[in-house]
């Protein structure tokens, strides 16, 4: 009998353990199920506390930390690879439940709710607007005993730059201004303690936040107070009820996808004087390359998993996150793709070739940018705008999907405040309705 039920055993066909949940959460490594080849069931959407979102921005940083320093180059490690595949295949909004938010008194942990522990104010400079709506959120905050137990940190660099102006109150000066704490980016406890950062300014202020956390990022509440707006959703003038309503739970997140790019030498160090600058940056726009002041045309050498693709001769070329698909990209004749989409767009600037269009690949593709040694000239990089440097013959940039995205939080829906960015701040498809026959 025993030999009989052991051939049945061995005639059944072999048990799988089911695929684990997709964790979306900020985290360094989601598991999703291998491709089967057929269309896949639309993937769940988590739903996690606050707390569980700076508890998650911990472990995420000091995976990512130990992973990082494992290996001089990120791009060559396939499980980031599949980890970048993985995460972009879920959805990228959370359900109204995803960051329920307590001030000191309104909920607990026993019901779900999480106690914020500190806020990040970061402001545009050089605005006495943003400086005033900056003294009306920074008097709510700490005049409410509702943030009785709140740390409020504020940007050094604003409070400094505006130190002057907020002391001509002197009411606010001796009242409000003692309980601002001045943060820096080196402050231990970016990653771990805030719950939330909360911008006064416009696009490029929230680009600024995202280049300020280079590891995981706290949930961004972005008022608009700048030129365009169109990642901004909020207007300050409800800034209370904004709150009360993320306080509640009601406000849905889309996490951003970013790009790890990585500089490598050609003697695999930094030259001398450039030992303390960094090399390694997550961008949540685009990464640009382009031929500067040189008259000469670049060539930049593209590898798509090590398979070469194509050679760019031209003035540059774009490589554009989803977020960043309506910035620089679209002006260079890119597509528009909504932040959602896991994808990396390829996006050239004005091609020395009638057929060169833009290309969208996978967010699982590590790309590699190479100016060759045979090029006339070299050529000049840009992350975000930023960190601007010249790219000699040789040099080879890596870029893959970073494992730290950031978390923007939604006025309406992400994709009703996308559509309305789209309509209200580009005029995309605005026409004259054609009267009826």
């Amino acid at each position: 009998q025993q030999q009989q039920e052991q051939q049945q055993r061995r005639s059944l066909p072999p048990q799988r353990e089911p695929p684990p949940v997709p964790d979306m959460l900020l985290t360094s490594d989601p598991v999703l199920p291998p491709s089967t080849g057929h269309k896949a069931s639309p993937p769940t959407t988590p739903t996690r506390s606050a707390s569980a979102v700076v508890a998650r921005n911990s472990a995420s940083k000091e995976a990512y930390v130990s992973r990082s320093s494992s290996s001089p180059s990120l791009f060559r490690r396939p499980e980031l690879m599949q980890t970048m595949q993985r995460m972009n295949s879920t959805t990228s909004e959370f359900s109204r439940a995803a960051l329920r938010m307590s001030f000191s008194g309104r909920g607990s942990s026993d019901t779900g709710h999480a106690t914020a522990r500190s806020i990040l104010i970061v402001c545009k400079p050089g605005d006495s607007h943003v400086v005033e709506c900056f003294k009306q959120l920074s008097r709510h905050f700490v005049g409410d005993p509702l943030y009785s137990l709140l740390t409020l940190y504020i940007d050094a660099t604003f409070l400094e730059r505006e130190r002057e102006e907020l002391v001509k109150d002197e009411e606010y000066a001796m009242t409000v201004m003692p309980n601002l704490d001045p943060w820096t980016p080196n402050e231990s406890i970016a990653d771990d303690e805030l719950s939330l950062v909360i911008t006064l300014g416009g696009d490029g202020t929230l680009l600024h936040v995202a280049s300020l956390f280079q590891h995981v990022v706290p949930p961004v509440l972005s008022f608009s107070l700048g030129s365009l707006g169109f990642l901004t959703p909020f207007q300050f003038d409800d800034f209370k009820k904004h709150l009360a309503k993320f306080a509640d739970g009601d406000s849905p997140v889309t996490l951003r996808m970013r790009l790890h790019c990585q500089l490598e030498y050609l003697t695999g160090e930094p030259p001398a004087g450039e030992e303390d600058e960094s090399f390694e940056f997550h961008v949540l726009n685009e990464l640009v390359v382009d031929r500067g002041p040189t008259p000469f045309i670049t060539n930049l050498e593209v590898s798509i998993d090590d398979s070469p693709v194509t050679v760019v001769q031209g003035d540059g070329l774009v490589v554009a996150t989803p977020t960043g698909s309506t910035a620089y990209s679209v002006s260079a004749g890119g597509s528009m793709v909504h932040p959602s989409v896991s994808a990396i767009l390829l996006t050239p600037i004005c091609p020395h070739s009638l057929s060169f269009r833009p290309i969208i690949v996978p967010s699982s593709a590590g790309i590699t940018i190479r100016v060759p040694e045979s090029s006339r000239s070299g050529a000049f990089v840009s992350f975000d705008g930023r960190h601007r440097r010249q790219l000699k013959r040789g040099m080879v940039i890596h870029i893959t999907a970073s494992g730290c995205p950031v978390p923007t939080i939604n006025h309406h829906s992400q994709y009703e405040d996308w559509f309305r960015g789209l309509s209200e701040c580009l005029h995309w498809n605005d026409r004259a309705r054609q009267k009826p026959m």
